[in-house]
C-alpha cells in the first residue's frame, strides 16, 4: 500500500499497438503540507506485451509539499504481430525512501491499469478537427483545468477584478475555452461570446483586431 500523502498515476488514458514505441507519462504528487527528499520510483510491466526502453527507475531529490514533478518513460512493443491484441496492461510503481541513514526504506506500492488498443480505429477521440468545442461535445475539453480556474477567479465576489486576452497560434483551442465558459461559471454570471471576425471589424484595417481586443479587455 502506498503511503497516503504520495500519489502516483500514469497520465496515459491508453497504450495504441500501432506505434512500436509510445511515452508513458508519470505524475507523482506530494499530497502532505511538508516536503519529501530523496525518492526513488521504479516501473514494473506486468506483462511480455511491452517493455520499458531505458532506465525504469525515477529519482526525485526534493518534492516540496503540493507540489508535483513528472516523468516520460517510453515502452517498446515486443511483439507487434499482435496487432489485434485489445486488453489491459498491469504497471506496478515501487517507492522508497534513499536519504535514510540506516539503508533504504520502502514506502508501498501502487498497480494501475491501462486499456491497450490494437488499431488505429479504436483509439478514443480526445479532439476535434477544424472546429471549437462547445456543450455538445464537452467530454472532449480536457486539460484546460488552469485556465478556467483562472478566469473563474477573477469573478469572485460577483464582480470582475481582472480581464484576460487569449492569445496563441491558430487551432490551439481559444475558442474552445470560450465557448465551454457557460459550462463552468456561476448562474448569476451570463457570457456573451461575440465572434469579431464575423463583422467589419474583423476585416482587414489600420490597426490589428488584437490590438483591439487588448484596447477592449483593458477598458
Amino acid at each position: 500500500m502506498l503511503d497516503s500523502s504520495l500519489e502516483t498515476f500514469i497520465e496515459n488514458g491508453f497504450i495504441s499497438l500501432v506505434a512500436a514505441r509510445s511515452t508513458l507519462v508519470l505524475r507523482v504528487t506530494n499530497r502532505s503540507g511538508h516536503p519529501m527528499t530523496d525518492l526513488v520510483l521504479n516501473l514494473v510491466v506486468s506483462t511480455t506485451l511491452v517493455v520499458l526502453v531505458g532506465n525504469p527507475e525515477c529519482r526525485i531529490k526534493r518534492l516540496d509539499g503540493q507540489s508535483t514533478q513528472y516523468f516520460n518513460l517510453s515502452i517498446q512493443l515486443t511483439a507487434r504481430s499482435r496487432a489485434s491484441y485489445s486488453g489491459e496492461v498491469e504497471f506496478v510503481i515501487w517507492i522508497r525512501d534513499s536519504g535514510q541513514e540506516d539503508g533504504e526504506i520502502n514506502l508501498g506500492m501502487r498497480k494501475q491499469t491501462i486499456k491497450v488498443v490494437g488499431s488505429s480505429e479504436h483509439i478514443p477521440k480526445r479532439f476535434l478537427i477544424g472546429k471549437a468545442l462547445d456543450s455538445n461535445n464537452s467530454e472532449l475539453f480536457q486539460g484546460r483545468e488552469d485556465s478556467v480556474k483562472t478566469i473563474l477567479d477573477s469573478l469572485r465576489g460577483g464582480t470582475q477584478n481582472k480581464r484576460y486576452f487569449l492569445d496563441g497560434i491558430r487551432r490551439v483551442g481559444k475558442t474552445s475555452i470560450l465557448k465551454m465558459l457557460p459550462s463552468f461559471l456561476p448562474d448569476k454570471i451570463i457570457p456573451v461570446y461575440f465572434n469579431f471576425e464575423d463583422t467589419a471589424l474583423g476585416q482587414r484595417a489600420p490597426w490589428s483586431l488584437g490590438g483591439f481586443c487588448r484596447t477592449f479587455a483593458s477598458s
